[in-house]
């Protein structure tokens, strides 16, 4: 069939339906993740979708017709990208649900900051998604390269990226996954909550062991507040009870993994009482 426009055109309206695309997705909040940052593999399947759906709308509008074959390592590397997504937001949902205490204090909320911070220090960048989303870069300018290629030479195919630059891409998308696994978010600045110190559910835990842990509490309930600190080891590192009074107090300790909140029942200290209500914050170092 005869090409319906010319490439030169055929390659601008690719380009607007890829731009399009991205930023269509972008604008609808699809770049970031759950809990409202921005996600390196959400703008990342964003930015292939855009680039593949506009580069086939290009050669689609050259040749004629629909494209029917699609290149095994293009297949490859839109399941690699699908299959890091879904393990990211299952390791967030685990991560999130693993613990009640949720904060965004301490997280960079700008584009780039957000966009390739650590998830234990969000103040600090990830290498590993550094690495990951510059390779995905080189293998979408390199995509783009071989499209503009095939349509100069009336070859009217999706290209082929190659098994070695989407083994790569695989590599350090799997770095990236590995490193959420065990890069496990730590609230421990400005962690905030409000609401009933429900015994076992009020658990803070750390990335890792903090040199010095401070609980601000406030006890706005009608019983005594348990404040209870852990090493790695388990081991008790300080307990307090704070009295229901109203007042603001701190209680610090160091070599922290672990901070405990559970409110007691006021004629059996031995035993806990979801209603009581509190507020705290807690800060570490």
């Amino acid at each position: 069939m005869a090409p319906l426009l010319n490439v030169g055109f055929s390659s601008f309206l690719g380009l607007l339906v890829g731009l399009a695309v991205i930023v269509g997705l972008v604008w609808q909040g699809a770049g970031r993740s759950l809990d409202k940052k921005w996600s390196t593999t959400n703008i990342q399947i964003i930015l292939w979708t855009g680039v593949i759906l506009g580069s086939y709308f290009a050669l689609c509008l050259s040749a004629g017709s629909f494209l029917t074959s699609f290149p095994t390592n293009t297949l490859v590397l839109i399941g690699i990208t699908s299959g890091t997504l879904a393990f990211s937001s299952t390791i967030r949902s685990i991560q999130e649900n693993g613990s009640d205490n949720k904060s965004n204090a301490g997280q960079s909320t700008g584009f780039l900051g957000g966009f390739v911070a650590s998830e234990k220090k969000p103040d600090q960048p990830s290498i590993a998604k550094i690495q990951m989303f510059a390779w995905n870069i080189v293998a979408m300018l390199l995509f783009v390269v071989f499209v503009g290629t095939n349509l100069y030479h009336a070859n009217y195919t999706l290209p082929d990226i190659g098994a070695t630059l989407s083994t790569i891409i695989g590599i350090s998308n799997g770095a990236n996954v590995a490193v959420k696994v065990t890069d496990t978010p730590s609230p421990s600045v400005g962690q905030t909550h409000s609401g009933p110190c429900k015994a076992e559910i009020n658990t803070t835990t750390f990335g890792e062991e903090m040199g010095q842990v401070a609980v601000s509490i406030a006890n706005t309930g009608d019983c005594p507040i348990k404040v209870l600190f852990q090493d790695a080891d388990g081991n008790d590192r300080a307990v307090q009870t704070v009295e229901p009074n109203g007042k603001q107090s701190v209680i610090t300790a160091t070599k922290v993994k672990k901070v405990n909140i559970a409110a007691l029942d006021p004629s059996d200290p031995t035993k806990k009482n979801p209603q009581c209500k509190c507020t705290y914050s807690i800060n570490a170092e």
